[in-house]
């Protein structure tokens, strides 16, 4: 199976599984993690993968378009036959809705809300708002302080005594009386400054792969 395109005889094996289910099976658009390779997929058990294909709008897959919709991607007639789309999960964590968690200031778990949650995107075309299923945010890095330490150093002046120094940052001068011009030098070294940090492609938690599947 090609990466993102499911071939129509993969979909005809889950529209044949789907006409043979039985009574109390998973409900249609539940989404797991398949610990699986795509060689493997459960597509003869009703499932498809969550990677973004479209599916023919046909019966066997009315119940499955009810609940996603077009949610995930504007439906599709380029072919002369009317398609969805499915979700695509490929390289993304998922996360709750946040819905209208927060909203309220007495709301002691405020601080677990989405605060970016009006401002997520969706695929061109896909129906809903920003708050809703289907949405989702790129990578940030959220507001936070680094501690940088320096191991000390000095600078080092010629030319005048402590005491002496009475000039200005633009002249530099000696005060009357006390000789000529000096001239300030500074001894050239390492701060020893350092960042605690690790730098990425992206901020993410450690991780490990799966697929998602979504049962038809």
């Amino acid at each position: 199976m090609p990466d993102g395109q499911l071939t129509d005889a993969e979909i005809d094996v889950v529209a044949k599984a789907i006409k043979i289910k039985s009574p109390g099976s998973v409900p249609v658009g539940t989404i797991l993690a398949w610990a699986g390779d795509g060689t493997f997929l459960p597509l003869g058990d009703g499932w498809f993968p969550c990677d973004g294909s479209y599916i023919p709008d046909t019966p066997e897959f009315a119940s499955l378009k009810k609940v996603v919709g077009d949610f995930w991607g504007k439906f599709d007639n380029s072919s002369g036959i009317p398609r969805f789309k499915l979700p695509d999960l490929r390289g993304v964590i998922l996360r709750g809705v946040n819905l209208t968690k927060g909203d309220d200031p007495a709301d002691s778990l405020k601080q677990f809300r989405d605060p970016d949650r009006n401002s997520r995107v969706r695929y061109p075309g896909a129906s809903g708002a920003s708050n809703e299923v289907g949405s989702y945010q790129s990578g940030e890095v959220g507001t936070h302080n680094h501690t940088a330490r320096d191991s000390g150093h000095q600078h080092v002046t010629k030319g005048f005594s402590a005491g002496n120094f009475a000039g200005n940052a633009g002249s530099a001068t000696r005060p009357a009386g006390v000789g000529g011009p000096f001239e300030p030098t500074t001894s050239v070294g390492n701060a020893n400054i350092t960042v605690d940090d690790r730098i990425g492609s992206e901020t993410r938690p450690i991780n490990a792969y799966v697929r998602y599947i979504i049962k038809a």
